[in-house]
C-alpha cells in the first residue's frame, strides 16, 4: 500500500487557501521597520539627553532647545508609528498562529488515521492466513472424501451383510443391583440413546451409526419398562426400598458393622442353583426390608426376559393356611374357592413360563401347627423344591424353634441340610443381635 505524507506547508496552503509567502514578507518587513525605529528612536534620545546637558543661556542655546523639541515632536511620532506597526504585526500574526494550531490538529487526526490504516492492514494478513488455513483444511477434507468413496462399495457390503446384534449401552454397572436400577431409570443414563443415535461397529475401523429407532438392547428394556409387575408381590411399606442403595439402619438390634455383610449378599437375581434363602432375627432386624429389595431386582430381570409370566409369588402363611382350610372343609353348594396359590397352580405356571418359581413364605412362624396345616405347607414346600424353585422364608423364631414348629420334612427343604449348600443361603441374626448386648 502506498502512503502519502504531506508536509506541513502544503497542508496549511491547502487548509487556510492563501499565500504564506504574503504573510511571512509582511511580517519580516514589519519587524525590520520595528527594528530601524528602535534605533533612531534610541540615537535620537540620546543626542536630546546629550545637547540638554550642553545647552547655555543664549541664543545658540535657544536654537538648540528649539531642536530639541523638534526631535522630541519627531520623537513621539516615531513612537507612534512604533506602536501602531506593533498592532499591525499582531494582526498579522494571529491568523497564523491560529493556522499552526489546526495544522496540529491536521496532524493529530493524520496519525490516528494512520493508525487504522495499519490495523486495517493487520487484519488484512490475519485474514490471509485464516484463508490460507481453510484452504489447507479443505484440501485434507476433499483428500478424505476422495478416500472415502474409494472404499464405500466395501463398506457398504460390510454393513449391508452385518448380521450382529447391537451391542449393550455404554455405562458400566459394578453389580446386578446397578444394572436392574438402571433398567427401571433409577440410576445412570446412557448418552448414546439419548442423543437419538446409535453406533454399531462393523470392524475394527467400520462404524455404522442407526437411528434413534434402534437402541441398545438394554435401552430399550429401560424405556418399556412396566412398574405394574410388581403389584402384589412388594408390601406398599416397602416398595421403596433397593438393594444398590440400602444402608445400615442405626435402629436394627444389629449393631452397624454386623449389618455389613448381609448388605453385601443380598442376591439380584433368581439363578437356577438359587434354592433357599432363610432369614431369622428378632423385629426390626431388617428381613422384610431385604426380601423387598431383593425382589425388585429379581422381578426386574425376569419382567424383561419373560413374555408370558414372571411365575412369583408372595404367601402370608398363617392367611393362606386358613383359606386353605376353609376350602377344604367346605359345606356342600357353598361358594368357598380355592385359594388362588396352591401347588396345582405354581406347577401349572411354571410348565407355562419354563421359569422356575420363586415364593416368598411370610410370617412362616406365625400359626399354630396341627397336622393338616403342616401337610398343606409341606405340599406347597415340596412342589416348589421339585421344581427347583427359590423358596424365600422370613421368621421371627430361632432356628432351633422353627425347626420344632414345622419339623424336619420342611426345614430341611428350607435350609437345604442334605442338598449343595452353595444353592442355599440361612442368616441367623439372632447370634448377631446377642453379639450386640
Amino acid at each position: 500500500m502506498t502512503t502519502y505524507r504531506l508536509s506541513q506547508r502544503e497542508l496549511l496552503i491547502a487548509y487556510l487557501k492563501i499565500d504564506p509567502k504574503q504573510i511571512s514578507e509582511s511580517i519580516e518587513e514589519c519587524s525590520r521597520t520595528i527594528d530601524a525605529l528602535r534605533k533612531e528612536y534610541e540615537a535620537i534620545k540620546a543626542e536630546c539627553d546629550r545637547r540638554k546637558a550642553e545647552i547655555k543661556p543664549d541664543k545658540e542655546s535657544a536654537e538648540k532647545a528649539r531642536d530639541v523639541a523638534v526631535n522630541e515632536a519627531r520623537l513621539r511620532r516615531i513612537t507612534d508609528l512604533f506602536y501602531s506597526n506593533r498592532d499591525e504585526y499582531n494582526r498579522l500574526i494571529k491568523p497564523s498562529r491560529e493556522a499552526c494550531r489546526k495544522f496540529e490538529a491536521l496532524c493529530d487526526e493524520y496519525s490516528q488515521y494512520d493508525k487504522r490504516i495499519n490495523d486495517a492492514n493487520e487484519a488484512v494478513k490475519q485474514a490471509l492466513g485464516r484463508k490460507s488455513r481453510l484452504e489447507n483444511e479443505l484440501a485434507e477434507w476433499q483428500r478424505q472424501s476422495i478416500e472415502v468413496a474409494h472404499h464405500l462399495p466395501t463398506v457398504l457390503e460390510k454393513v449391508i451383510n452385518y448380521d450382529g446384534d447391537p451391542p449393550n449401552c455404554d455405562p458400566q454397572f459394578g453389580s446386578d443391583a446397578e444394572l436392574a436400577g438402571y433398567i427401571r431409570g433409577e440410576i445412570g443414563e446412557c448418552r448414546d440413546c439419548k442423543e437419538g443415535y446409535l453406533i454399531v461397529p462393523i470392524s475394527d475401523d467400520v462404524y455404522l451409526i442407526l437411528d434413534d429407532r434402534i437402541r441398545h438392547p438394554t435401552c430399550e428394556k429401560r424405556s418399556n419398562f412396566n412398574f405394574d409387575c410388581f403389584v402384589g408381590l412388594i408390601p406398599p411399606l416397602h416398595d421403596l426400598h433397593r438393594v444398590h442403595s440400602l444402608a445400615p439402619y442405626a435402629r436394627s438390634p444389629l449393631s452397624l458393622q454386623a449389618q455389613e455383610a448381609p448388605l453385601s449378599k443380598i442376591p439380584s437375581r433368581a439363578n437356577g442353583g438359587f434354592r433357599g434363602w432363610l432369614i431369622s432375627g428378632p423385629a426390626g432386624s431388617s428381613k422384610t426390608t431385604y426380601v423387598a429389595a431383593a425382589l425388585f431386582d429379581m422381578i426386574t430381570f425376569r419382567a424383561t426376559t419373560s413374555f408370558r409370566s414372571l411365575n412369583c409369588w408372595r404367601v402370608k402363611v398363617p392367611r393362606w393356611l386358613r383359606d386353605m382350610e376353609a376350602y377344604e372343609t367346605r359345606d356342600f353348594g357353598t361358594t368357598v374357592k380355592e385359594p388362588d396359590i396352591t401347588p396345582d397352580a405354581i406347577e401349572h405356571e411354571s410348565k407355562r413360563s419354563r421359569l422356575w418359581p420363586i415364593v416368598w413364605l411370610e410370617e412362616l412362624d406365625k400359626f399354630n401347627p396341627t397336622k393338616n396345616r403342616l401337610r398343606n405347607l409341606l405340599n406347597l414346600v415340596d412342589s416348589i423344591y421339585e421344581q427347583g424353585g427359590l423358596i424365600i422364608s422370613t421368621v421371627n423364631e430361632t432356628l432351633p424353634e422353627l425347626r420344632t414348629l414345622l419339623g424336619d420334612s420342611i426345614y430341611r427343604r428350607l435350609t437345604g441340610e442334605n442338598d449343595d449348600p452353595e444353592g442355599y443361603m440361612v442368616w441367623d441374626f439372632w447370634k448377631l443381635a446377642k453379639a450386640k448386648k
